[in-house]
């Protein structure tokens, strides 16, 4: 027996020849094209196995720079799914349109556009699903949703959808889907934000959020608050989620938390909240000075210090994990998600100097 041959590492071309295919067409089986017939796809990577084939890792490399060192149009595409009930409002909210400035500009990098997808009651999962795979769309990134006012339902029912035919990953905490995700580190940023503050002179220092999105955040901000005496822990502040700003219910709970835990600080992530603030008669920074979870979200009187929780980052590692699953051939709900997050960075501001 010739031991040169039988070591030899088995190339595409022998794959080739033993399936009687063209050697273009064992490459895309390989990479799992949908151009190709599933029972082809499925032959081809059998075949690949038993004769234990192995990508030439140079010559991969050398394909993938011919392929990026063009200036020919970008061609594939990444789904960006907009479930909100006016499509508009998603990138209204800064942090989420630097979601979209930061995956735009990474897909743009590797080849990729990214492509809007509009859901605004009116088309069904299962035409969506028709219409990405009518035009190869495997790659999906899903912004947080917006529900409708009355109900609190999203307008994309996540059960309806086959997501054994795409990649996935989602931004964010609020998206009920157990696939992959990228989000904002914000229980290390309530802890950070916390002590930012207390750095600055501040001592009795609140949280203000809304009760449905407050957990991370909030648990932040509690466990940095646990080093205090117990006399200067005050209690959070938490809204429901179905919040009526001009209910007076609602502004005289407000003034009563208010007079009743003398906060000189707050830290909120509730943007009617400075609004109620003023009409409690409580003035920025004279009085309370005030630091928001995000800069980009600030509402009368100007919230200008806080969290810039690096969006663009967030939006940019999203696509970094999408194009790993796709190069990966991973569809599908994984059988483990992973989630990683982005810590933000501190801004000072005029809402809280710094006391004495």
């Amino acid at each position: 027996m010739d031991d040169s041959r039988s070591a030899r590492p088995v190339t595409m071309k022998d794959l080739a020849l033993r399936l009687g295919l063209s050697q273009g067409s064992v490459s895309k089986a390989l990479r799992d094209f949908s151009s190709i017939p599933l029972a082809t796809r499925q032959r081809v990577q059998a075949v690949a196995r038993e004769m234990g084939y192995r990508p030439n890792p140079m010559g991969t490399g050398l394909a993938q720079f011919k392929r990026t060192f063009k200036s020919t149009p970008i061609q594939a595409a990444l789904g960006w799914i907009n479930a909100w009930p006016d499509p508009k409002q998603l990138r209204a909210f800064r942090d989420f349109d630097l979601y979209w400035e930061g995956a735009t500009r990474a897909a743009q990098k590797f080849g990729y556009r990214l492509e809007e997808f509009r859901i605004d009651g009116s088309i069904s999962p299962h035409r969506l699903q028709k219409i990405l795979l009518a035009r190869n769309i495997r790659g999906i990134l899903i912004p947080p949703h917006g529900r409708d006012r009355d109900t609190g339902v999203s307008f994309f029912d996540h059960s309806a959808f086959d997501w054994d035919e795409f990649s996935v990953v989602r931004f964010g905490h609020s998206i009920d889907l157990r696939v992959h995700s990228v989000a904002s580190d914000q229980t290390a940023n309530g802890m950070m934000a916390f002590n930012k503050i207390l750095e600055r002179g501040y001592e009795r220092i609140a949280y203000v959020g809304p009760a449905h999105q407050g957990r991370f955040f909030g648990a932040g901000f509690l466990w940095a608050q646990g080093r205090l005496p117990e006399e200067l822990r005050l209690p959070l502040l938490l809204f429901p989620e179905r919040f009526d700003e001009k209910d007076p219910k609602m502004q005289r709970m407000v003034t009563a938390w208010l007079k009743k835990t003398k906060p000189d600080a707050i830290f909120h992530d509730f943007p009617p909240f400075p609004h109620l603030l003023g009409k409690a008669a409580y003035r920025v920074p004279e009085d309370i000075g005030m630091a928001s979870t995000t800069i980009f979200e600030s509402d009368k009187p100007v919230i200008d210090a806080g969290l810039d929780q690096n969006s663009e980052e967030i939006g940019r590692v999203a696509v970094l994990v999408l194009l790993s699953q796709i190069n990966d051939n991973a569809r599908g709900i994984p059988p483990i998600s992973r989630q990683i997050l982005v810590q933000g960075r501190w801004v000072d501001g005029a809402s809280l100097p710094r006391r004495a």
